[in-house]
This record gives C-alpha cells, structure tokens and sequence, in this order.
C-alpha cells in the first residue's frame, strides 16, 4: 500500500471521528444555552433581592426624630436631629389663649447632629430692657392678658413663649417662684423626611410676658 493511501486512510479516520464527537456533543448545546440563560437570571434575582432586603431592612430600622433641646418663640432655639436620616425643619405653629404665631425655621438637620437658631438681631433690639411681668394679683395677671397682650393691643408688653424644659423657664420659675404668670399655649413643630414624610410633632409650651 503506498503511502498516500496510507494517508488519506488516516484523514478519513480522523474527519469520522471528529464528526463523531461533534455528534455526541451537539445534543447538549441547547442545554447548555439554556443552563446559561437560567445563570444569568438566577443572578439577576439575587441581585435584586439583595437590594431589596438591604432596602426593606433600611425601611424597618430607620429612624427619624427631632428633639427639642430648648425653644421660645423669642429667644434661642436647639433641635437634635435623633435619626438616621437628614430631616427638614419647616415650621412651629403656635396658639395660645391670647396669641398664635407661625415660627419660620426652614433648615436641614443632618443625623445625630444639632440645629442651633440664633435670634435675630431684629427681636434683640425689640425685646431690649423688657423684664418678665412677676404679680401676686391673679386680677392684673387677667387684665394684663385682655388689654396688654390680646390682639397685640400695647407693643410695650410682650408674650413670649417657651419650651416647657427650657432652662430659661426653669429659672425663672427659680427666681421669680409664685410671682411668675404663665398662660397656656400649645406648639407644633412640623418637619418633613428625607422620603418626603410630612411629622407634626407636639411641643409643650408656656407664655410668659415681657413689659
């Protein structure tokens, strides 16, 4: 046998059984497509459902809170931001007895931080050598309210709210004892979340007055 047939005897056999191999691995080609294509959207599933759970978990865990350290319709106010989250003070609506009031805030508090108001240079110059109004007569308390205070009838006087655990209040109370007259009044403190959630928060208030 000469060589070249030897040859082409050899390619033959080679060429059948490369068909051969393709043949058995052929049937598992759209299998493979298929195991592939699941992979991929396996992947994508758990993807989402990590971020998912990373969200729903933030969602539960997160907390969103304002404290108030101190606050007067007059004087200087602090507010801790107590949650994770930035927070933004809107307002404090105030009503009492003999006056209401809408305090402008207007300020973002980052988490775990303080929102310190100063007071205004304008309610300095307007509050300059006012002392708090002290009596033991429950009749100039009352007469004081209606003719001074109500409807801003004499701007000599002044009613001043303050935070109930302020400790400007607590000291007046201190020096001043039963000669100090208080009239009730109630705030409300509004802010709004980073996710847009409008917070209405109560804050326990009394009024003083200035003269």
């Amino acid at each position: 046998m000469s060589d070249k047939k030897v040859a082409e005897e050899d390619q033959v056999e080679t060429d059948s059984a490369e068909k051969d191999s393709w043949r058995k691995w052929q049937w598992w080609l759209p299998y493979a497509g298929g195991i592939s294509a699941f992979l991929i959207l396996l992947g994508s599933l758990l993807t989402f459902s990590i971020s998912l759970t990373r969200d729903l978990y933030r969602a539960v865990t997160s907390k969103n809170g304002i404290e108030v350290i101190t606050f007067s319709s007059m004087a200087p106010q602090v507010f801790l931001n107590t949650g994770d989250g930035e927070v933004f003070i809107s307002h404090i609506d105030v009503r009492g007895s003999v006056m209401s009031q809408t305090i402008n805030i207007n300020k973002v508090v980052e988490p775990r931080h303080f929102l310190s108001v100063p007071v205004s240079d304008e309610t300095l110059k307007e509050l300059g050598g006012k002392t708090v109004l002290a009596t033991n007569s429950d009749q100039e308390w009352m007469t004081t309210l209606e003719t001074k205070i109500k409807g801003s009838a004499d701007p000599s006087y002044r009613a001043v709210l303050y935070y109930a655990g302020s400790p400007e209040l607590a000291m007046y109370k201190r020096v001043l004892k039963d000669k100090l007259r208080t009239f009730p009044a109630s705030a409300t403190l509004v802010y709004f979340t980073t996710d847009g959630q409008k917070v209405s928060k109560t804050v326990p208030v009394e009024g003083i007055v200035l003269h």
